[in-house]
């Protein structure tokens, strides 16, 4: 579903693709732009039960603090590009 199209010691960038149904397992990434090329609704579920929906646009960006998620895909044909920014700290809530 996704693949590294750049890794060095300041960003990790991926490349994703899904289909409607996609489910990930869960799993934590630092914290992370999204910046859209298809649209999609995404609903991500995480470790203490709540969840949270994602609508994701072509040209549309959205920021992650560092997080552990599982993710569904439940509309639309998703395409991301994600940059893992390395040196980042997740914000405190």
């Amino acid at each position: 579903m996704h693949q590294v199209v750049l890794d060095n010691a300041h960003v990790r960038v991926l490349e994703a693709r899904a289909a409607p149904g996609k489910k990930s397992p869960m799993h934590s990434h630092p914290p992370l732009l999204i910046v859209g090329v298809s649209s999609a609704r995404v609903k991500f579920s995480f470790p203490d039960g709540k969840s949270e929906i994602f609508d994701l646009w072509s040209g549309g960006v959205l920021w992650i603090d560092g997080v552990e998620h599982s993710w569904e895909l439940l509309a639309g044909d998703l395409h991301v590009v994600a940059v893992e920014v390395k040196s980042a700290k997740a914000g405190k809530k």
